[in-house]
């Protein structure tokens, strides 16, 4: 019988998910993090400096902990995103 080892045990990061295929499992980091998903290597992914954000031009970037956010720079209003309610 098949054995889910995500359920038994794998090696996984905390900040990872978890699959289960036949045989094995394989790990991915969570959204918003980096690396190969096993064993402490998932870590914060600068989206600001990596450009992997939404940010509207007008808007500063502002890196989190797995994610940022966006704030739209003195002047103008809106979410800070590209798209409706832009700044």
């Amino acid at each position: 019988a098949e054995v889910d080892e995500c359920a038994v045990f794998h090696s996984c990061d905390e900040l990872a998910a978890c699959n289960n295929t036949v045989g094995s499992f394989t790990c991915a980091c969570n959204s918003g993090y980096i690396g190969d998903g096993t064993n402490s290597t998932c870590s914060d992914q600068d989206e600001c400096a990596s450009s992997a954000h939404d940010c509207h031009p007008f808007a500063a970037c502002t890196n989190t902990e797995g994610s940022f956010e966006c704030d739209c720079v003195v002047g103008y209003k809106g979410n800070g995103t590209v798209g409706a309610g832009n700044c």
